[in-house]
């Protein structure tokens, strides 16, 4: 059954794509990447649902499931009767790559993703449970709120013996209702939501470029993904730093993908309103992501346009947040406790520690050696590549490769002043969850990559 939850909401949310876009993929690119985004989206808006029905039902019962399965069905026929290719949809023009894909660039891929599930799934096994933040976070919370069932609002009580319970629900609740349709409490539920999280990250990277660049250059920014050590791993470690990074690679590479013509209607920016608030849903610093997608977004619309134009964007992005923005403020509000970085408590000495200059060096330094040192040899790999195939000077004449590097800049910016302000023993803080954090912005940073370099082979059509 825990297989059944997880279709059951990768088609809900792929119905959803549909639906907001009116988008219908035919190509194998434009599948996998509508797929990736509906399974992000399908696993974030059915834990909403969960949560709106405990706060009106009074806790979980099997009619959740008539519930969910009725909108379910809305969904599918609402978009079956309307969907249809829009008719601003085109495709970017590309030269057609005589050569074809080549063999040996698509074995490797193949090969590596094989090794890396396979893995992937030793490592799950071994440490089922998962990571520190999994047990002790997402995990533990999620079995509170199954077992105790109607008394659920106990988990948020203080005296609980959990850590960060001002955190979202979205991570806990996929598992809960996995557990409630199964009927029985397994630890391959988050095992498998967390893996999928992963592959659906690695298909959307794939696609975003294959359908910008080319299907070669999605090839091998795929293999760069599959790559990076430290990407792996915590794909089997059950946390939410993966499922943040796919919602923010989703609402960047939805813009990217319209400003590069390869969607044109507006529609498309409701859906990245929606992947932005499934980031804040998942972890808190979804808002500081979404916050740095929709600014980035809103000056770079300004420079390709106008203010007005602009303005019509985040309007658009704002349809698809608001009703997800709506969930966790009810959350904040009504059973989340004050932040432990960000709280009134903490504000005097923050405000002190934003002139100690020694650690604005210290997190700078820190910055630089782990994002050097991050998954050992990919840097040195992204390094050659570069000085060997250059930039492409015909798409960074279009300026869109700017707003995917202004989004991860502005994140990083952001992160870098909590580190600031933080109440933590600096060191420890920087060394436990830095590189967690970098690995939320990993797959966004590789799509800037491969979207500003040339690819050395030639451009085709057959994504």
């Amino acid at each position: 059954m825990v297989y059944v939850s997880i279709l059951i909401a990768l088609l809900f949310g792929t119905a959803v794509v549909v639906l907001l876009t009116g988008f219908v993929p035919r190509k194998p690119s434009e599948l996998i990447y509508t797929a990736s985004i509906g399974y992000g989206i399908g696993i974030g808006a059915t834990s909403c649902l969960l949560f709106i029905w405990m706060v009106f039902a009074g806790g979980i019962t099997a009619t959740y499931f008539i519930f969910e399965f009725t909108i379910f069905i809305l969904v599918v026929a609402i978009a079956v009767s309307v969907h249809r290719q829009d008719p601003d949809y085109k495709k970017k023009s590309v030269k057609k790559d005589n050569g074809g894909k080549p063999v040996l660039l698509v074995f490797l891929f193949y090969v590596l993703l094989v090794l890396a599930i396979v893995g992937v799934v030793l490592y799950a096994k071994h440490r089922p449970h998962g990571s520190w933040d999994a047990w002790a976070i997402w995990n533990v919370r999620a079995r509170y709120i199954y077992r105790l069932g109607g008394l659920w609002e106990e988990t948020f009580l203080n005296d609980a013996g959990m850590q960060h319970i001002d955190y979202p629900l979205m991570l806990p609740l996929a598992a809960v209702r996995s557990w409630s349709l199964s009927g029985e409490e397994t630890v391959g539920a988050p095992m498998l939501i967390g893996g999928m999280f992963a592959l659906s990250t690695l298909g959307l990277l794939s696609s975003s470029v294959s359908m910008a660049r080319g299907i070669n250059q999605g090839y091998i920014a795929g293999l760069t993904l599959l790559g990076t050590y430290i990407f792996l791993k915590y794909s089997a470690k059950q946390v939410a730093d993966i499922p943040l990074g796919l919602y923010f690679l989703s609402g960047v590479s939805i813009i990217y993908l319209v400003w590069q013509g390869v969607f044109t209607t507006k529609r498309f920016y409701r859906l990245c309103g929606l992947c932005l608030g499934l980031a804040i849903w998942t972890k808190n610093e979804g808002i500081l992501l979404a916050a740095c997608v929709i600014a980035s977004s809103f000056a770079m619309s300004i420079y390709r346009g106008s203010i007005k134009a602009a303005c019509a964007v985040v309007i658009n992005i704002m349809f698809g947040l608001a009703p997800i923005v709506v969930v966790v403020v009810y959350f904040k509000l009504h059973y989340a406790p004050e932040n432990d970085v960000i709280n009134y408590d903490s504000l005097t000495s923050s405000v002190i520690k934003l002139v100690d200059f020694g650690r604005y060096i210290q997190i700078a330094a820190h910055f630089l050696k782990t994002t050097v040192t991050f998954g050992p040899g990919i840097s040195v790999f992204l390094l050659i590549y570069y000085l060997g195939v250059g930039r492409d000077r015909k798409l960074i004449a279009e300026k869109n490769v700017y707003f995917i590097t202004l989004s991860v800049l502005l994140a990083l910016i952001g992160y870098f002043y909590v580190y600031i302000i933080t109440p933590q023993e600096l060191s420890w803080h920087l060394e436990t969850s830095f590189s967690r954090l970098l690995l939320q912005l990993w797959p966004t940073i590789l799509l800037a990559f491969f979207a500003y370099a040339a690819t050395p082979y030639k451009w085709d059509n057959t994504n």
